[in-house]
């Protein structure tokens, strides 16, 4: 497994209803970009990000709100792996921190190659939620939540709500 310089939160594992499929890994993470990004730069990150999460067969989802991203990428493990190693080496985001890498039992966003949703069309819950996981990236209590069962609990939630299943 690649070592990444990023700060890690493990869970139990997110279980989908879709339980025809073997079983897949998620990963999950929050970020910040470098400089804030026009519509257009968010276009062709999405863009570029489909096309290959077609061929690599990763379904997921982005957020992003105020400078912020929030991405879940779900897949084969080895696929996401090295997707998330060529997000993690892209200079326009930084301070990445894996908030939930696990099995799955199924795809949460099997429609998706990458889904998009504005911060502003999301449902109260969500943006609160998002609000939150930022909150808590930028806290320096963080590691001390790096185990912590109700923070896995809570990012398995969200990342529920997200998918709308």
């Amino acid at each position: 497994m690649p070592r990444y310089r990023t700060k890690c939160i493990t869970s139990i594992g997110i279980h989908s209803r879709l339980m025809n499929e073997p079983a897949l890994h998620v990963l999950a993470y929050l970020s910040s970009a470098a400089t804030l990004p026009t519509q257009s730069d968010l276009d062709a990150i999405l863009a570029q990000a489909r096309h290959r999460n077609k061929t690599d067969g990763i379904t997921g989802l982005l957020l992003y709100h105020d400078g912020n991203f929030f991405q879940v990428l779900e897949g084969p493990k080895n696929a996401v792996e090295a997707c998330y190693g060529r997000i993690a080496a892209d200079l326009r985001h930084h301070g990445q921190i894996v908030v939930l890498s696990d099995r799955a039992d199924g795809r949460r966003f099997s429609d998706w190659t990458m889904a998009y949703v504005p911060f502003a069309k999301l449902d109260p819950v969500c943006r609160k939620g998002f609000l939150d996981l930022r909150a808590l990236r930028d806290s320096d209590n963080l590691p001390g939540c790096m185990n912590n069962d109700e923070v896995s609990i809570f990012i398995r939630s969200f990342i529920e709500n997200l998918s709308g299943r």
